[in-house]
């Protein structure tokens, strides 16, 4: 994976769909195996939880997933990492956890 033609950009309201469709391809499976509730209305709540620390992973200018990342008072958290699934093991959530960390 070249790090050079990856980037981050803050999300927008626009992303919205984006968010959920993403949201919905990589969290429903594992919703469902801990008994976690898997309706649009849910999956809306948490995508839009800590809404203003998503940043959209993009690859050459294309939205590929997403980080979840804030400043508690003595750590940064990393909350969250999710990839499209037909981009996920070509190593981008590892240089964007690692980029952000």
């Amino acid at each position: 994976m070249e790090r050079s033609s990856l980037s981050l950009r803050p999300a927008e309201l626009a992303d919205e769909a984006f968010l959920l469709s993403l949201r919905h391809q990589t969290m429903t499976e594992h919703l469902k195996r801990v008994g976690e509730p898997t309706t649009p209305e849910a999956h809306r709540e948490r995508m839009r939880h800590r809404f203003r620390d998503i940043r959209i992973v993009l690859l050459d200018g294309e939205a590929i997933g997403m980080v979840k990342v804030y400043r508690a008072p003595d750590a940064w958290v990393l909350h969250q990492v999710q990839i499209l699934p037909s981009r996920q093991g070509s190593g981008v959530g590892r240089v964007m956890s690692q980029a952000v960390v």
